[in-house]
């Protein structure tokens, strides 16, 4: 296979063909935070907090799911990316009840991280509940929609490397949330 060079935060990469910019970066050691993606499972770029720019392109570009080309040359780290990436932390703060200070995750919470590394301090909008209450019907797993940032992470963990296939995602919109079978 074919190797390709791209130049990343003035970082000049050389990479095989086909490899994603995620990819790339993380070859020389620059960091593009995620929350959706993880190297066992299939690529979806639901989280979009991995978004860089690309020199000559209009729209920000999921990292993980674009692929690297010759002589591209990426940015992920000028203050239009991180000003994105602050944006879809708050949405994802204020997509249920992400309470760090009473959270039983609070420091181990790849969300918070997140939220602290880009300098978010308060939520700047309205937290908004899912509505749907929490499950505990099941002795080995709690669900709790309001905890749950519909990242897809679990469904992909389920089928691609447990090949399970028990949960999906279920209905749309501000109704979706992660479900098993007939909910």
């Amino acid at each position: 296979m074919a190797n390709i060079t791209l130049t990343i935060d003035d970082n000049e990469v050389t990479t095989p063909r086909g490899t994603s910019i995620l990819m790339a970066a993380r070859q020389v050691g620059i960091r593009i935070p995620t929350l959706c993606y993880h190297p066992r499972l299939s690529v979806s770029g639901a989280c979009r907090v991995c978004v860089v720019e690309i020199w000559g392109r209009p729209a920000l570009v999921a990292s993980c799911t674009a692929v690297a080309e010759q002589d591209m040359r990426v940015y992920t780290a000028r203050e239009r990316v991180l000003k994105a990436r602050r944006l879809v932390i708050q949405l994802l703060l204020a997509s249920g009840n992400h309470n760090c200070l009473t959270c039983q995750a609070n420091g181990t919470c790849e969300l918070q991280a997140l939220a602290y590394e880009l300098g978010i301090e308060a939520i700047e909008f309205a937290p908004r509940s899912s509505g749907y209450p929490k499950d505990t019907s099941n002795a080995m797993i709690e669900r709790d929609p309001d905890k749950c940032i519909l990242c897809g992470r679990c469904v992909r963990a389920c089928n691609d490397v447990q090949v399970n296939e028990v949960i999906e995602f279920g209905y749309r919109a501000r109704q979706a949330k992660i479900v098993t079978a007939w909910d």
